[in-house]
Order: structure tokens, then C-alpha cells, then sequence
């Protein structure tokens, strides 16, 4: 393996990354900058089309998931010149509401994505979300639990991340 296959599988991975940090923290940008503007996602209920379907469903479903975190676990990138496959393994928890109240949903999966490098920039091109395990759990109230125990994560740029980077900034 060559400097620059380990360079692009970074690059690569660390594309992978960014579109968990962005959906975790309903930072549309983020997740926009993933991925090419012509890209087409495969990822029912969401969407099944262009991406910008998917980021439009992501925005309309911001009330009702308070909660999200993505992990990403095994993760093989196939390069090819300046197309890449990936098959990268994911856990996603959300908190959402529903009708009852709260619940928890815990998703195992995989995204299959083709990502192509252009203007010198890898980006997916081409998503597949596969539903591997799915688990609804319902939830009592625990946000003066949730509160007590320290920082929460924010489902939006209220989220300490972006003061950290704020602050890397200055």
C-alpha cells in the first residue's frame, strides 16, 4: 500500500465520519457536504432518490427526534482509481416521539456507498442504508436524569462541539 491509498482511505473514512457528526447533530451542511451534489441516496422511510430528498426528510424529522448518535464499527474501503466502495458498519440510537411518548430505537446497519473523487475531493456518489437489526423500546421521562448528570448533547449547532471548533478558530 502506497502514501496515497492510505491518504484517500483516511480521506474516506473521515468522509464516513463527518456524515455520522453532522446527522447526530441535525447540521444539514455537514451532512450536505458528504456527499456530490448529483448523489442519490437509497434510504427508506427517509428517501429514495436524490440526496437533497433525504436531507429535506432529515429536516422535516428534526421535532421528532430529540436524541441521535451514530458509531461506526467495521468499515472496508475498495479503491479504484477515483471510484472507491465502501461497506461501513454503523450503530444509531434516537430518542424520538411518537404518539405514547418517548422511545428509544436502536438500528444496526450498513452504508454501501460508491464515493468518487473529483475536483481532487472524495465524495459519496451513490448510498445505500441496509437495515441489518432494528429495536423500539419505549422510554419513561428522564430529562431531569439526563440534566443532572452533566453536559447533553444538542441536536443542533447549540451542541458544545461547535464552540470547541468556535474556539480552534481564534
Amino acid at each position: 500500500m502506497d502514501l496515497q491509498e492510505l491518504i484517500d482511505r483516511q480521506t474516506i473514512t473521515d468522509v464516513l465520519t463527518r456524515y455520522c457528526r453532522g446527522v447526530d447533530r441535525m447540521d444539514i451542511e455537514t451532512v450536505r457536504s458528504v456527499f456530490h451534489p448529483d448523489a442519490v441516496t437509497h434510504h427508506p422511510p427517509y428517501a429514495d432518490g436524490p440526496v437533497e430528498e433525504f436531507l429535506t426528510s432529515l429536516e422535516v424529522s428534526a421535532d421528532q427526534t430529540t436524541r441521535w448518535t451514530h458509531s461506526l464499527t467495521n468499515a472496508l474501503v475498495e479503491l479504484a482509481g477515483d471510484t472507491a466502495h465502501s461497506e461501513a458498519y454503523f450503530v444509531s440510537l434516537s430518542r424520538s416521539h411518537n404518539g405514547d411518548g418517548l422511545i428509544d430505537y436502536l438500528f444496526c446497519g450498513r452504508y454501501l456507498d460508491r464515493l468518487e473523487r473529483r475536483d481532487g475531493q472524495w465524495r459519496i456518489a451513490e448510498r445505500t442504508v441496509v437495515r441489518d437489526l432494528i429495536r423500539v423500546d419505549p422510554v419513561a421521562d428522564v430529562s431531569e436524569v439526563e440534566a443532572a448528570r452533566g453536559i447533553v448533547g444538542e441536536r443542533s449547532r447549540a451542541d458544545p462541539l461547535y464552540a470547541l471548533l468556535e474556539r480552534a478558530d481564534e
